[in-house]
């Protein structure tokens, strides 16, 4: 059964499908915190974790062209070194296997 997030997707994919290609095109950019980055950097990769909101689901989040950062918000302020955000940018000549794409998310906390 497909997610409740999932709905409408094909009227977006039809959308993109129908829309000329913008040139150039923007980097891939995956954005985390430097204590994760460490282990990027050993790993030499990124690595998909378990998402909060497709349960089940080990997905790696990126942006298109654009770099953000969103802290974990349930988290209070801290001034910690190993918090501060890291941007990575992927060639756009890169390819990834893309599972969803999203226009636009608004979250509010709690």
């Amino acid at each position: 059964m497909p997610h409740s997030l999932d709905i409408g997707k094909g009227q977006l994919r039809a959308l993109v499908k129908a829309t000329p290609e913008a040139l150039p095109r923007l980097p891939l950019v995956h954005s985390t915190d430097s204590y994760v980055f460490e282990d990027i950097l050993a790993d030499k990769a990124t690595t998909p974790q378990n998402c909060d909101v497709f349960i089940g689901e080990a997905l790696t989040y990126f942006f298109y062209g654009k770099p953000a950062f969103r802290p974990n918000l349930g988290s209070e302020p801290t001034a910690l070194k190993h918090y501060f955000p890291v941007c990575l940018l992927f060639k756009p000549t890169w390819t990834a296997v893309i599972k969803r794409i999203f226009p636009l998310l608004t979250f509010t906390r709690k």
